[in-house]
């Protein structure tokens, strides 16, 4: 059994990965194994291990491994981390409280639990006495749900009424919310993989640039577009409500024409899938942020986990300020694959490396 990639290999795995991508151009997407399970069967067959993919969707899998075992994915989630640490770090205010107990800084937030929870912790349900007690935060929150994923239902809000809305509305899909202040930083993510750092970007939050003649609206069709034709599969609509409110926190709204060379940003949060842009920063980020990450990886005991950190200053500055904001164990890596062959095939390695770990850890003691 070969356990390392040959440069064959490797031009094979991309040549498959470039008729993919285009095809999805051409049909739905949804046609096509999801990018993890694609990359991981292609690997299993190299490495020597059968592979099954659930045969409807291939969202989940099982690779056979030696002494008749089995391992087992779901998207992103690999049997690398153990259950209560995952499941820790998917609750985003414990794992800010443990990662804090060792001294990590964090993005402070505030809970604030839905009408159906708050009588079984003793709580009333009163989202104006809240919003009092989160305003200490500061004067813009962030609200997003605690167990959330994707940057979904994340929104800003700066007034008692927009607060009191947007938390009913989002405790009526979610038990838990966050209240966090709003902070103007560059947000980017460390990827890391038993205590190394294997990638790292930053995400700057979604613009358009005015022309003098197109709405925003118009302007927005078209980043989103150019988007998924990029590979960046956009799942944020144009008229989203989080958009429009944060346009309108500027006066604008989805009508407004914006002059010609005007940077407008149309969201707060940085997520790929709502338009923002990637920019690897892999060989640049400082050393100390380096070991900041794998710091935070280790106090939630993960093995593979992203990091995000919020960072007021350059990424190859010292991270004395920088705050984590969350730690993903199960992160996606289907967009940062998009950049380029080069960021396609860091992620090829991660997998690759993930799936020898797999292996070696169904060898006995």
């Amino acid at each position: 059994m070969s356990t390392t990639l040959t440069q064959s290999d490797i031009d094979s795995l991309w040549s498959l990965e470039e008729v993919v991508r285009h095809e999805r151009l051409q049909v739905d997407s949804h046609r096509y194994e999801p990018f993890s399970s694609r990359i991981l069967g292609a690997l299993a067959k190299i490495l020597g291990c059968e592979h099954h993919a659930d045969p409807d969707y291939g969202f989940s899998g099982q690779l056979s491994l030696p002494g008749n075992r089995f391992s087992y994915y779901r998207e992103t989630t690999f049997d690398l981390n153990g259950a209560g640490s995952s499941t820790i770090a998917r609750d985003k205010h414990f794992a800010s409280y443990f990662l804090a107990s060792q001294n990590i800084s964090i993005v402070e937030s505030k809970r604030i639990y839905s009408r159906a929870i708050c009588p079984r912790l003793g709580y009333k349900y009163d989202l104006s006495a809240r919003y009092a007690d989160c305003t200490r935060l500061g004067p813009n929150l962030v609200l997003k749900p605690n167990e959330g994923a994707h940057g979904n239902d994340v929104t800003v809000v700066s007034t008692h009424n927009d607060f009191c809305a947007v938390a009913e509305d989002i405790l009526s899909r979610h038990r838990v919310i966050l209240a966090q202040p709003c902070y103007d930083f560059l947000e980017t993510r460390v990827l890391v993989l038993n205590d190394l750092v294997r990638i790292a970007y930053q995400k700057t939050p979604p613009t358009i640039t005015g022309d003098g003649v197109s709405t925003i609206r118009e302007l927005i069709a078209e980043l989103f577009a150019a988007k998924r034709v990029a590979g960046f599969p956009v799942h944020t609509a144009v008229d989203d409500p989080r958009i429009q409110r944060y346009l309108a926190e500027s006066k604008l709204s989805l009508d407004s024409i914006p002059p010609s060379n005007s940077v407008v940003r149309i969201l707060l949060q940085a997520n790929a899938s709502s338009g923002a842009a990637l920019q690897d920063v892999t060989h640049l980020i400082h050393d100390d942020l380096r070991a900041l990450a794998i710091s935070a990886a280790r106090t939630l005991n993960l093995r593979y986990c992203a990091v995000d950190f919020l960072l007021p200053s350059r990424v190859d500055a010292p991270p004395n300020d920088a705050l984590v904001l969350e730690v993903n164990a199960s992160p996606g890596l289907r967009y940062y694959s998009s950049i380029g062959r080069e960021h396609w095939r860091r992620v090829l390695f991660v997998y690759h490396d993930i799936l020898l770990l797999l292996l070696k850890s169904s060898v006995p003691d």
